[in-house]
Parts: C-alpha cells; structure tokens; sequence
C-alpha cells in the first residue's frame, strides 16, 4: 500500500471498523449459529455468486464504476440469508474471486469490504421493513422493503468507492460520484427485479438459484459482441489518429509514444482502477484527433507560429472532444480529449480550467504529450534530452502541470522507463532551449 493517499487508507480503516462493529451488533441482537445454516443453498447461492464474477456481464456505462450482475446477487443473498451470514458468504465469494484475479491486496481488501458492508445494511433496511418475510413479491410491504433496500445498496456501494478512488485520481468524492449516475441509476432499476427473483427461486428449492446461471450466459456473449464492436471502432479511430500523424515526419507515432509514457506515469499512482487506467490511456492514443480540422501551414510550420496560426492550433483539443463525444465508447474520453492542454494555473485551453477542475486523465497526458514533444525532433530543433525536459517540466510543476503527475513522470524515468528507443543528437547539450509557445512550455 505504498504510496496510496492516507486519505484513502483512512477512508478504509473507517469502513473496516464501521463494517466490523456492525456485524458485530447483527450478531449480539439476533446470534448465529453455522450448524444450523441451510448448506444446500449456500452452496448454491455460492456457485451463482462465482458464475457472475466469472462471465464479467457489465451493462453498457461510459463511467468509472460499472454495475455488474454481482451487485443484485449480493443483495439477493442478503435478502436470503439476512444481515449476518449474507454479508459473510458475499466476502467469501469476493474474496476468491479477487485471488483468482490476482488483484492487488489493497484492491482486494476494499473491493471485499465493499461489498460486504452494502450487504449487511441493504439486508438490514429489507429485514426492518418487510418483517423478515423471505419473499420479497408476496406482498406490498416485502415489495417496498426491495426497493429501498437497493436504494441502499447501490448508494453505499458508489458512495464507499468514491470516497476511498478519489484522492488517489485527485478529484473530489463528490464530482467522482457525479459522473457515475448513470450506472448508480442503472443499479436502481435493475436490483429490485434481478435481486428479488433469486430469493423467490429459492424458496422453491434450494438449489433453484444455481438455475440462475443459465440466463447469465446470454448477456455475457451479447455483451462480448458488443465488447468486440467497440474494439474494432475504436481501431478505427485510432488509425485516424495515426494517419493524421503522418502528415509530418516529425510526429509521426507522437500518440503512441505519449500513451506509454500516460501508462509510465499511472504505474507510479497506485491503485488507480482499471476502467480509469484504461479511459486515459485511450484518451491519450487518440488526444489529438481533432487536428483533422487544421490546416497544413499552421501545423507544419517550421518555425514560430503567428496569433492567428496559434489560434487555429488551439482549436484541435475542442474539435478533438466534439469528434469522439457522438461514440458512446468514447464520451468519458472525449472530456480529456477536449481538456488535454489546460493549465494547472488556469492558463490553457479552451475552457481555462484550474486544478482539480480539470479532469486527471487530462492533466496525465498534458506531461506526457509535453515530455515527448519536447524529446523528439523537429523541423526547426533537435529532440533534447530526456533529463533535460524533466529538469523544464519540473520547473513547470503547479505553474502549467500537477505535482503529483509530474512527480510520477520523474519516478518512471529515474525506474528507467521507455517507451520507444530515440536516438538522441549529439549536439542536445549545447542547445540553448526556449518554449514552443509563448503560452505554454512545449506542446505538440
């Protein structure tokens, strides 16, 4: 856990000890007894938890946090085994399936406590409501008490993970959760039905939800079909971004280059999730689309560019982000897009944006994009050298970049990151370096 925000660790050791005193009293009010557990059931409810881990089935989200068919068999198990055993046997099937995963312990042990927690206070709020009725269909008081138990389990489970991502993505908790109403919203209108349906299969049978299984198969292929599409379009986008590249020998491969030194730097960040690892990292394959939309002379120019040619190139991060903003695979991407060259300060464009106001998978490209820039050769300088462009971005860090980022980049190059082999020229040391732009230190 090295390296992680001591907001974060904080945040998790409060939901360890929340979580923990609350089973606790769970268990002092009504007890628990493990010989007198339905095993059957449990096996099966353990089987179907597994299956869902496994298939992956995401419902379509262009936000950080994606719900999944866990969410409403956690709660089905909840409603089922109530609030002491249901929060366990979820814990468990969790547990393994981030072993099996080989996620990270600190990943693993939020993603457990997570889960676990929502569990315990959804099943809670259904047992209050319902009187302990196992059927949550049988009538309007267990119908009422599903609702709002999935209220309460998709409001802990996004709140919990926006509280413990957001410092380590260096955004605001609040913000965090906001761009993920979509999937919270998602998991209001589907808990409700795919949480309730297993705990009326097993009160037929217990080993009725393992039927469950079955029609989670369907989705998983559906949605793999859907995976494959999205990959094969955004191949074609960036194929674009590669050929608009080739329009001048001197960025040629720019993008690329600058997505492995974005990963360089979410390697030195640790716990960053994955859907937001990998939503910069498209980000920045793509981040300079919209200089379809430039003209030849003021992109090629060799030399320094008048007021009007550095007008026109300022225009390519806003025609960038209204381009990928009409895919659906590319709406959280085409924000970063638009936002790659703001200023830490507030400085940059288009929208002036200061801080934290401006996305971080934004402000991970913008040193990226900076460091390679400044690094390769160009019709009118030689490429300096790796160290010497860290030496100016650093100059440069809480004036046009984040700290934090910065720092990161600083960490991959001492580790020894590189991302494609350059041949640096002899006479770098002896080049009395200057900015691109009067506005900004170097950019592409």
């Amino acid at each position: 856990m090295a390296g992680t925000p001591r907001i974060t660790l904080i945040f998790t050791l409060v939901l360890f000890f929340t979580f923990s005193m609350g089973l606790f009293l769970v268990f002092l009010e009504e007890g628990a007894s493990w010989r007198s557990l339905p095993w059957t059931g449990i096996v099966a409810l353990f089987l179907v938890a597994l299956a869902a881990g496994f298939l992956e089935i995401r419902f379509p989200s262009e936000a950080t946090f994606d719900f999944t068919a866990d969410a409403a068999i956690a709660l089905a198990i909840g409603i089922i085994l109530g609030p002491f055993w249901g929060p366990i046997l979820v814990m468990i099937s969790t547990l393994i399936l981030d072993l099996i995963m080989r996620r990270e312990a600190f990943k693993l042990t939020v993603n457990v406590l997570n889960l676990g927690f929502s569990t315990l206070v959804a099943a809670v709020v259904y047992q209050v409501i319902s009187s302990g009725n196992p059927s949550p269909f049988s009538n309007t008081e267990s119908l009422v008490a599903l609702v709002l138990a999935s209220v309460v389990y998709a409001t802990a489970n996004t709140s919990i993970l926006a509280l413990i991502v957001s410092p380590v993505i260096g955004t605001s908790a609040i913000h965090m959760w906001l761009s993920n109403i979509r999937p919270f919203t998602v998991e209001l209108v589907t808990l409700p039905s795919l949480g309730g349906i297993i705990p009326v299969l097993y009160l037929e049978h217990p080993l009725a939800p393992a039927l469950f299984i079955v029609p989670l198969v369907g989705p998983f292929l559906a949605f793999r079909a859907l995976r494959q599409v999205e990959e094969e379009t955004r191949a074609t986008i960036e194929s674009l971004a590669d050929a608009l590249e080739q329009r001048d020998q001197y960025t040629h491969q720019h993008s690329i280059r600058v997505t492995g030194y974005a990963a360089a730097i979410l390697d030195q960040i640790p716990h960053i999730p994955f859907e937001v690892r990998e939503t910069i990292l498209s980000a920045a394959r793509i981040h300079d689309v919209g200089k379809v939309a430039i003209s030849d002379i003021a992109l090629n120019k060799p030399g320094k560019l008048n007021e009007d040619e550095w007008r026109e190139i300022q225009r390519h991060a806003a025609i960038g982000g209204r381009i990928v903003e009409h895919l659906a695979i590319y709406r959280e991407q085409a924000t970063i897009v638009r936002n790659h060259h703001e200023r830490w300060d507030g400085g940059g464009y288009p929208d002036g944006l200061k801080g934290d106001e401006i996305p971080f998978g934004s402000r991970v490209i913008a040193v990226a994009d900076t460091f390679d820039a400044m690094t390769s050769d160009r019709a009118y300088r030689p490429g300096m050298s790796a160290s010497v462009a860290m030496s100016i971005i650093s100059r440069e860090s809480g004036l046009q970049f984040d700290p934090q980022v910065v720092t990161a980049l600083e960490r991959a190059l001492e580790q020894g990151a590189n991302v494609i082999p350059r041949t640096e020229p002899a006479s770098v040391a002896k080049q009395p370096w200057a900015a691109d732009q009067a506005t900004g230190v170097f950019t592409s």
